[in-house]
């Protein structure tokens, strides 16, 4: 019997001691900005923190995806949103990959546009569209 559980303990602690888990977050900074890399971890749902205050919200998890950019630059991916995540799972899909599995797949990344805010007030909420192949 495969014990999965094993399998994302060794994914972690490879990650951890090869640096990956320190990678900086991906920024999106103007429309149609692009990253591309392969996947070389994917967390656990963990809780989100506040980057202002630094308090942990347990109500909201994020998963985060370590991407390869290129030999000597990896990037963090937060997957967050409801849109985020729907679209990560439909690229998964697509690729016939399961969306926890899918390390050592190519990710791609691109900034949209902008959707309509939640609150009046609040910043809208980025768009993505997201490919794994």
């Amino acid at each position: 019997m495969t014990d999965n559980t094993n399998h994302e303990t060794e994914a972690s602690i490879l990650s951890f001691f090869e640096g990956g888990l320190g990678a900086p977050a991906l920024k999106f900074e103007k429309k149609g900005q692009k990253y591309t890399g392969v996947i070389t971890f994917i967390s656990s749902p963990e809780p989100t923190k506040d980057v202002a205050t630094g308090e942990i919200n347990r109500d909201k998890l994020q998963v985060r995806i370590i991407l390869e950019l290129d030999e000597e630059n990896d990037g963090c991916l937060y997957i967050t949103s409801a849109d985020m995540k729907k679209k990560y799972l439909k690229a998964c899909k697509a690729a016939s990959v399961h969306p926890a599995r899918a390390v050592d797949r190519t990710l791609t990344i691109e900034y949209v546009g902008d959707g309509q805010p939640h609150t009046k007030g609040v910043a809208a909420p980025k768009l993505y569209n997201i490919s794994v192949k």
